[in-house]
């Protein structure tokens, strides 16, 4: 039986004594938080993130409606998700990464938004990605047109699923995993929440920006540090995510293969445009022809490949497809 009214929040937390504190003082400053059941999930951390988090614990045992503390040995985000899942008591059900922050009201607008649209299964928001130099960017530009349709929308690759961009009803997730654990992966949990909860219904959405992502130059840097092969092999694990979820929530239905292979057609995009950023035709070539065995590519990702294996055909496709437009 979930309680009403309340949000399940879990974050997962490995070595983040750099951002704990900051982390739980948000969730505390919640407009909506005395009926906020926080569940963390110290991953086996080596730093002081448990010694933060007992100094902030009367607080978090006072002024949220629960606040459960779970400390396991580093299993990974996955594992920690799972762990989470299994206390989950609320209504509702949201994440945030130990890194990011929401705005004050967050919360409390989400769950408004659910209560006067009972037709929903989630609610996704605007937000801000913030850098090193301080520059802020918006999720998606002001007149962003959102579709109801987050479940397709995700498959190809047109919207974010970043933990505290979204809430869900507890009890969508939970028709279509009713064991609580998801595939236990380093990374997806976010999408492995949100895609079972979209699968079949429809999804709101609030322009207004209620939380924060930041991109740190530690962040940055790793990014840039790892080889092409690395990148390249990422796209398959996530890939393969993507298959887990689908197999897992579209159990008997015909129109399973056909989200397949919009998610290879989704990430053989990812890889085309990876193999120009690495200037390897080869690759490009590759990606292309994954691409085009889903029978879902389109002349523009024709006329993309082209334009940088072979310039000339791609100014040609290029000449010849305005032509035709004329």
């Amino acid at each position: 039986m979930l309680n009403e009214n309340i949000v399940s929040l879990l974050i997962p937390c490995y070595n983040g004594e750099q951002f704990v504190e900051r982390c739980l003082i948000n969730v505390l400053e919640q407009e909506y938080a005395q009926y906020i059941e926080l569940i963390l999930v110290n991953d086996g951390s080596t730093d002081k993130t448990e010694e933060i988090i007992f100094q902030l614990q009367k607080r978090l045992d006072n002024e949220l409606w629960r606040f459960c503390y779970i400390k396991q040995e580093n299993q990974g985000v996955g594992s920690a998700m799972n762990a989470a899942l299994k206390e989950v008591s609320g209504e509702y059900l949201t994440s945030l990464d130990i890194d990011d922050l929401m705005t004050k009201d967050c919360i409390s607008k989400k769950v408004s938004w659910l209560k006067a649209n009972p037709s929903y299964a989630l609610v996704r928001s605007n937000g801000y990605f913030l850098f090193p130099n301080q520059e802020k960017r918006l999720f998606y530009a002001e007149d962003y047109k959102a579709s109801e349709d987050v479940f397709l929308d995700i498959l190809n690759g047109r919207i974010y699923n970043w933990a505290g961009s979204y809430m869900i009803r507890t009890k969508k997730f939970l028709e279509k995993i009713p064991s609580r654990e998801i595939y236990p992966s380093r990374y997806g949990q976010n999408l492995q929440l949100l895609l079972p909860a979209a699968y079949q219904n429809e999804g709101g959405y609030i322009s207004s920006p209620l939380m924060m992502y930041y991109i740190h130059s530690e962040s940055m840097t790793h990014q840039e540090d790892k080889s092409g092969e690395k990148r390249w092999n990422y796209t398959y694990g996530f890939q393969d995510i993507y298959m887990h979820v689908i197999e897992e929530i579209c159990k008997e239905n015909q129109k399973s293969s056909i989200y397949e292979k919009m998610i290879k057609a989704t990430f053989s995009r990812q890889r085309m445009e990876l193999a120009i950023e690495l200037k390897d035709k080869n690759l490009c070539k590759r990606a292309y022809k994954e691409l085009k065995d889903t029978k879902l590519q389109t002349e523009q990702d024709r006329i993309r490949m082209y334009m940088f294996v072979s310039p000339i055909k791609g100014i040609i496709l290029r000449i010849i497809r305005k032509l035709g437009e004329k």
